[in-house]
């Protein structure tokens, strides 16, 4: 049997590692069990005080949904623009509770095929910390949270 180096054997370790975190869990805080989804910061699309409008960019590949963003206004106009950059179709739906029970209206970009993307808005409810996603073609690999403020 041949040996490896010591640097391919920790470039497959890495490689191992990232595979495992992008098939992650719902880990509510985004640290140390694979949390599927990196958090970025708020973009203001409008902005007359109050609830105004929001963006948030989202990318779904292979089995992970980034988004670019952390938290939404409650009560804010949230445009998502969703692109596919994975082979799978995937979805992105926001769901008011973390049972996936609760979907938000019109918070649903139905199935985009892979190398596709779409727009959709949504209004974020009024109460409530948190807002919680997830892809209906893979709900138990591709889901996360977002909080509320």
């Amino acid at each position: 049997m041949r040996k490896l180096p010591w640097f391919a054997v920790l470039a497959g370790a890495a490689a191992l590692s990232i595979a495992f975190v992008a098939c992650g869990s719902d880990d509510d805080d985004g640290g140390g069990d694979g949390d599927t989804t990196p958090a970025a910061s708020v973009t203001e699309a409008g902005g007359d005080g109050g609830a105004g409008s929001q963006a948030i960019s989202v990318t779904a590949k292979d089995f992970s949904l980034s988004l670019d963003k952390t938290s939404v206004e409650k009560g804010a106009t949230v445009e998502v623009q969703m692109a596919n950059q994975g082979s799978a179709p995937h979805t992105i739906t926001f769901y008011a509770d973390e049972d996936y029970a609760d979907p938000v209206p019109s918070a649903d970009s139905g199935q985009v095929s892979g190398g596709a993307s779409t727009t959709f808005s949504f209004t974020a409810p009024g109460d409530g910390d948190d807002l919680y996603y997830r892809c209906e073609v893979h709900p138990s690999q591709m889901k996360g949270e977002l909080g509320m403020e």
